[in-house]
């Protein structure tokens, strides 16, 4: 899986097949930023205090952070990472933090997926795991199913979750959630 480390509402990540140099991705709720490893060059935005947060963190996990890297390029799976541990006013951060709370499978690869922020989403995996090395078993449509709610977001059987963020941007919004199917199938096109 892709997360190594997650606190106060930040999700550290690191992928299989990112290119150099080595860094981390960091995401916080609409935020994204790639911090390199060894200079802490920032690609993208963070609020400042989380930054120097993150950068503690890396600063204090160096050695296992590169220690992840050398896995990936071996197409091993990274090592978690203990969370940052020192933080005074840590209910500034969790109240952001956006949770899958309720899902309902429809069909094949596609759910339904509603969110602790508002909203809901419907997502169709299939495109999401294709080609990633952690979800190729899921591609079984008998492994697809075997899925469950973890408090944060959707986890299946084998450990492989997806960041909750992810999930509502790459989802789209149900035209019609009250009924029953909310996606029409192909014998009923949407009617405007």
């Amino acid at each position: 899986m892709p997360e190594i480390s997650r606190f106060y509402g930040v999700i550290i990540l690191m992928f299989i097949d990112d290119h150099n140099p080595p860094h981390i991705h960091v995401r916080y709720g609409g935020t994204r930023a790639s911090i390199t490893i060894e200079n802490h060059i920032v690609k993208g935005q963070l609020p400042q205090r989380l930054l120097n947060m993150v950068l503690q963190w890396m600063d204090k996990h160096h050695d296992e952070l590169v220690e992840n890297w050398k896995r990936l390029e071996r197409f091993e799976a990274p090592n978690p990472i203990a969370p940052f541990e020192k933080m005074t006013d840590n209910k500034r951060f969790d109240h952001e933090n956006r949770r899958v709370t309720d899902v309902e499978y429809l069909h094949d690869y596609t759910m339904l997926l509603e969110f602790n922020m508002g909203g809901k989403r419907i997502v169709d995996f299939e495109p999401l795991m294709k080609g990633r090395h952690f979800f190729e078993e899921l591609l079984d449509p008998k492994k697809f199913i075997q899925f469950g709610l973890t408090g944060e977001t959707l986890e299946w059987y084998n450990g492989v979750d997806f960041d909750p963020d992810y999930l509502y941007e790459h989802g789209t919004e149900p035209y019609n959630v009250d009924d029953d199917n909310p996606i029409p199938s192909a014998a009923e096109p949407a009617t405007v």
